[in-house]
């Protein structure tokens, strides 16, 4: 990952060598992280020119569309962890393995972004 995207990512917070440590892990994640969202963008971007392999109706359009960016607003949510220890506990996690966890646990404050905001909200 280049400097120009390092500068990008916010603060990490610990002590000087959990942070020190949790750069270098982070920095090692982001490719795979960046790579599973262009996946997911490009996904959305056939989702909504309707390029699918077999016929689908509107609604299972919605549903992919949804759950598409869901996805993404996790993956950015991933890629915002500030807490060094976040990055050290998950050292040796896949980018697909963040994601699921992510999913299946939400990290505090992970339902933040607004577009998951809006599917909790109507979850409930």
């Amino acid at each position: 990952m280049d400097n120009q995207n390092t500068n990008q990512l916010p603060k990490l917070t610990g002590s000087e060598k959990q942070i020190a440590w949790a750069e270098k892990i982070r920095a090692q994640k982001m490719p795979a992280l960046l790579q599973e969202q262009a996946r997911g963008l490009t996904y959305l971007d056939k989702i909504e020119k309707r390029e699918f392999p077999q016929p689908v109706t509107e609604e299972q359009i919605e549903k992919a569309k949804v759950d598409c960016n869901l996805g993404l607003a996790r993956i950015q949510n991933i890629m915002n962890q500030t807490y060094a220890g976040y990055w050290i506990d998950r050292k040796n996690a896949s980018a697909k393995e963040l994601v699921y966890e992510y999913q299946m646990h939400p990290a505090p404050g992970a339902n933040d972004h607004p577009e998951l905001k809006r599917h909790y909200e109507t979850a409930k």
